[in-house]
């Protein structure tokens, strides 16, 4: 009977190395499959770029994968499904980079700005693993602030509404950065100074 020798090889650069970096490739094993994902600590969007060399896996001998991993949240990059009775092995490296806000038509939201009296609806709209929008809902419901709560990644509905509400707004396409909150009939999205906006929407309420 032919032995199969199976080889697992991890290769990350120096500086990524350390097990507390904000930003990450990790392996998940799914059954018989692996999964590499991509977490991201911190507060900005990055790029990430795998550099995948692998064999008995149907793939190219050195492939490269790149996703956009939006800030403090996790997302999915391959999956890596052996070939039945074939000997195989891999290894990657990463590396990644902060990707900047775009800027948008509608200007950022800041402490000063004045914001209507909240006698209109308030919507956030949130997404699973960002920080800003878990925070966001945590402070309207502290200070009592009625609201509306729209999680854009367990719903289609809620994203394909998000994305109509934003380009009525005036929105151009690219980045935003989440929550997006709408008082009323207004849109507010990257917003920058998000405790000086919320405690404006405490203020008018």
């Amino acid at each position: 009977m032919k032995n199969l020798t199976l080889t697992f090889l991890f290769l990350f650069p120096l500086f990524l190395s350390a097990q507390n970096d904000k930003v990450q490739v990790l392996d998940k094993k799914e059954g018989g499959t692996t999964v590499l994902t991509g977490k991201n600590k911190t507060d900005t969007d990055v790029e990430v770029e795998i550099k995948l060399t692998s064999e008995g896996l149907g793939l190219p001998n050195v492939k490269s994968f790149t996703e956009t991993i939006p800030a403090h949240s996790e997302k999915e990059m391959t999956r890596l499904t052996p070939q039945p009775g074939k000997k195989w092995s891999y290894s990657f490296e990463y590396s990644y980079r902060p990707l900047a806000p775009a800027i948008a038509e509608h200007p950022p939201a800041t402490a000063q700005e004045e914001l209507p009296p909240n006698d209109g609806k308030i919507t956030v709209f949130t997404k699973n693993g960002c920080g800003r929008c878990a925070a966001t809902v945590d402070y309207l419901k502290n200070n009592k602030i009625s609201f509306e709560e729209l999680n854009t990644t367990r719903s289609k509905k809620n994203e394909a509404l998000l994305q109509q509400k934003l380009f009525a707004s005036g929105f151009k396409g690219g980045q935003f950065v989440t929550p997006v909150v709408m008082v009323g009939n207004e849109v507010f999205y990257n917003i920058d100074n998000l405790q000086g906006f919320l405690e404006q929407l405490a203020k008018n309420k």
